[in-house]
């Protein structure tokens, strides 16, 4: 259990805010946020990692980020502590303080969605810098699908709610595995650009949050995930939608091109690695009740949206 006093005091010490309330905005993989009221001054995000990140990638993201907004792209400031360090150790973890955006959840369905989303990523994708270095496994290799077929039934085994629903999807799962591409020209992506990492504003412009996964990816591979993302399921394409989606990103200067289904490749790796780390958690017998039930969450939302291989040739654009 978290000491939200403890939290805030720490967060009045390091920072320097005289903070004076947490109220809870959401726990993701990596951590847990709340937005914190300031004396004085506007409130703040404070997050609260509970493994500890890499210093290089944070002060990348700092600094990517800090050029994104330079180009026009809304992102939530990141914030030093007194030490001039974005990472901040504290007893349960290790602390993070951003201004706090507010704004509602995007809505895939809404007619003025594709144009802002396609204006940000665009504009993100025409000012990114080479980023060195290669993309780790998670992005360009999907599990062994012995490994993900043998998780998937120890699930099944205990948990009913599924009652053969995984297995019934393996034959899918062996096919987008078989889907592969070497990304191309690497820059700085945000590489997991979901509804749920991204805000509207009260100004109506879209926001991107949650840059922890920030690294080396193919701006074709990011596009073709975040379509997907945003414009698709497992029943088939939002297609007005994507066709909008795709003319405000070329507009915006944007430098991706989706032209087949292996572009596809970095969203399968993704979404099947996350799948089977998932299904990890839930049959851990080690697992936390509340880690579980989130878990669980997230597998019903995969099985949910992701594509099968006749979706993603409805997603390739035809001309």
């Amino acid at each position: 259990m978290i000491d939200e006093t403890a939290l805030a005091e720490a967060v009045r010490a390091e920072f320097g805010l005289r903070v004076h309330g947490l109220t809870p905005g959401g726990r993701g993989a990596l951590g847990q946020i709340w937005r914190a009221q300031v004396e004085g001054g506007p409130d703040v995000a404070v997050k609260l990692l509970t493994e500890k990140p890499s210093e290089s990638l944070v002060a990348n993201e700092v600094a990517h980020t800090q050029r994104m907004a330079g180009y026009g792209v809304v992102v939530a400031a990141s914030m030093a502590d007194r030490s001039g360090r974005y990472l901040t150790p504290v007893a349960e973890g290790w602390v993070r303080v951003s201004e706090w955006i507010d704004g509602t959840a995007p809505d895939p369905a809404d007619p003025l969605t594709p144009q802002a989303l396609g204006e940000m990523l665009g504009r993100m994708h025409a000012h990114a810098g080479p980023a060195p270095g290669q993309p780790s496994g998670w992005y360009t290799q999907p599990p062994p699908m012995a490994k993900l077929v043998k998780l998937a039934a120890t699930a099944e085994q205990g948990d009913a709610r599924w009652a053969g629903r995984l297995n019934a999807l393996v034959p899918t799962w062996q096919s987008l595995s078989q889907i592969r591409k070497a990304p191309g020209a690497l820059v700085w992506c945000h590489r997991d650009l979901h509804p749920g990492n991204v805000l509207r504003t009260v100004a109506g412009r879209f926001a991107v949050l949650d840059w922890e996964c920030l690294g080396p990816a193919d701006p074709a591979q990011e596009l073709a995930s975040v379509l997907l993302h945003w414009f698709a399921d497992h029943t088939g394409v939002l297609g007005p939608q994507i066709d909008a989606f795709l003319a405000a990103y070329r507009s915006a200067g944007g430098t991706g091109m989706l032209t087949a289904i292996d572009d596809f490749a970095m969203h399968l790796a993704t979404r099947l690695n996350f799948l089977a780390h998932e299904l990890e958690t839930v049959i851990d017998p080690r697992a936390a009740l509340g880690d579980v039930q989130r878990a669980v969450a997230e597998i019903e939302e995969t099985v949910e949206f992701l594509p099968t291989v006749e979706v993603l040739k409805q997603a390739v654009p035809k001309t």
